[in-house]
């Protein structure tokens, strides 16, 4: 019963932290916009924009990790590997959101 009840708090803990995580990334998308930031710097921009709320969420997905039996090592691998996927993904986003639309045909 107690393991049940720190799992549900690790979890609704874990979701805040992702949902800040996601958020800030987001942020950090509007930023390098506004700030005209090349695309092969957004990543190393949203390291630094991000780094307060990356670590925590981080650490949380290796605690989550470990409670489902992963050993640490494996559980901070798996960690790491999830927050670099966050950042693939808002690259890619940012490409995206960075092509020029392309002119109207003429009717």
């Amino acid at each position: 019963m107690i393991g049940m009840l720190v799992t549900m708090l690790l979890a609704g803990a874990g979701a805040d932290l992702r949902h800040d995580f996601a958020d800030c990334l987001k942020q950090a998308d509007s930023r390098a916009k506004s700030e005209k930031v090349a695309v092969e710097g957004f990543v190393a921009f949203a390291k630094t924009t991000c780094a307060g709320s990356e670590a925590p969420f981080q650490s949380s997905l290796t605690s989550a990790n470990v409670s489902h039996g992963m050993s640490k090592k494996a559980a901070a691998t798996d960690a790491a590997d999830q927050i670099d996927s966050y950042y693939t993904e808002r690259l890619e986003n940012y490409k995206i959101e960075l092509q020029p639309l392309p002119p109207e045909k003429p009717k």
